[in-house]
């Protein structure tokens, strides 16, 4: 099995993130939009692509905001990628996706108490300090947790 590559958009409205609900082998939490990047396809298209599919929102990227991975034990190894994008004013609306369970904004208070994979609690709470800056590191390393 290779790696993966999953790009993810940080979208901010109103001092609140976007996350969404994933549950998946009876385990329940939240991630930022995104997927998968596809056989020649640009990190940009995909993220585009990805966003459109899981919340219906049109995005533009701005720049790459950080790095991270996820090493299973089970040996299986996802490259995180996290941009920060601009999004348009649409609605939220959900794919129809068994896993995808709800999409929700969140200030920075609120993220505390959230499951969040892969672990970027930290970082995300950061931004939203910062007023959608990030000024931590690029390559964040391995945050997979059981």
């Amino acid at each position: 099995m290779g790696i993966r590559i999953r790009v993810s958009a940080v979208i901010i409205k109103d001092g609140s993130i976007l996350l969404v609900r994933h549950e998946k082998e009876g385990k329940a939490y939240w991630l930022l939009p995104g997927g998968g990047v596809e056989q020649a396809e640009t990190l940009s298209q995909a993220l585009k692509r990805e966003i459109v599919e899981e919340v219906s929102l049109e995005v533009d990227p701005l720049k790459l905001l950080f790095v991270s991975e996820s090493i299973s034990s089970q040996a299986r190894h996802i490259l995180h990628l996290s941009f920060l994008v601009r999004a348009n004013e649409g609605k939220i609306k959900m794919e129809k996706d068994e896993r995808l369970k709800g999409a929700q904004y969140f200030k920075a208070n609120e993220l505390k108490g959230l499951k969040i994979y892969p672990d970027i609690k930290n970082e995300l709470i950061n931004i939203l300090q910062d007023k959608g800056e990030y000024k931590g590191k690029l390559y964040l390393g391995n945050r997979f947790h059981d």
